[in-house]
């Protein structure tokens, strides 16, 4: 019999609502694969008072889908007060707005639960001179906002070295915006609406973006990285290496996902600080 991970959806007390999830044993004569875990919530009473439950859920369930064995994930309201940041974190925000603290704060809240729950000690993560994201030694991560929700994903490192999360409003883009994003060889599949596609171009390629660049540095100008979308997929290349990720709709939500592997990994670390289709 192996021993295989369920998932379950648990949400922590009212003060700071957050849905994660939570890895627990289950006995099955069923190898180990890299499906979806079947998801079920189990929301905190009052956590409607600022976000719908099931609006919550359907992304956790979109990312979760998205995402193999061994990452954890977190998604936390943004406009609820959340514990407070770590003392090594605050100089990121000292002189920040506020609605940049609620968001920061949230993205930090949801790091550390996803680390928890990948049995990881929860750690400050700190922000890096290029104000990325700077994780605790061995583990990977990427947080991602929007106007109301925090969401972060977290791997060990020596299992997943780079991940990159993005969340974006499935709204048009304007054409003044999606001009600055599109390469004349990006490609979108046709079961997405055009008003929507250069939106999902955009997120892909942050996704992207957030998972290259712990590993190279790279800065990159998003109408020199040609893209293809397929129904659920995407594929691009870095520096001659082959990447992909997955997207899908959460309601009035997308959500992208890049993981880069090992090998993957060590050849972007010898690249040339190069894209390419």
């Amino acid at each position: 019999m192996t021993l295989i991970p369920s998932i379950s959806i648990a949400v922590i007390p009212i003060h700071a609502p957050c849905l994660r999830l939570i890895a627990r044993g289950l006995r099955s004569g069923n190898a180990v694969t890299m499906q979806p875990y079947p998801i079920a919530a189990n929301p905190a009473a009052g956590l409607d008072r600022t976000m719908k439950t099931g609006e919550q859920t359907s992304v956790v369930q979109a990312i979760r889908a998205m995402l193999p064995q061994g990452v954890g994930l977190a998604v936390c309201d943004i406009d609820v007060p959340q514990p407070p940041l770590w003392p090594e974190e605050e100089a990121a925000v000292r002189r920040a707005v506020p609605s940049r603290i609620r968001e920061f704060t949230a993205g930090r809240a949801a790091a550390r639960l996803a680390m928890t729950d990948m049995g990881l000690m929860p750690g400050a993560v700190t922000t890096t001179a290029a104000r990325a994201p700077a994780w605790p030694p061995g583990v990977s991560g990427s947080i991602t906002h929007t106007a109301r929700i925090a969401a972060a994903v977290v791997s060990r490192q020596a299992d997943w070295p780079a991940i990159g999360l993005d969340l974006e409003r499935a709204e048009p883009m304007s054409d003044d915006m999606a001009e600055l994003i599109r390469h004349p060889l990006d490609h979108v599949d046709p079961v997405l609406s055009e008003p929507l596609a250069a939106t999902l171009l955009f997120s892909a390629k942050e996704a992207a973006f957030k998972a290259q660049f712990p590993l190279t540095g790279l800065w990159i100008d998003y109408s020199q990285v040609p893209l293809t979308i397929t129904a659920d997929g995407f594929t691009l290349s870095v520096q001659g290496v082959p990447l992909s990720g997955h997207w899908r709709r959460a309601g009035e939500l997308f959500a992208t996902t890049v993981l880069i592997g090992r090998e993957h990994a060590d050849a972007l670390r010898l690249g040339e600080g190069i894209w390419s289709v």
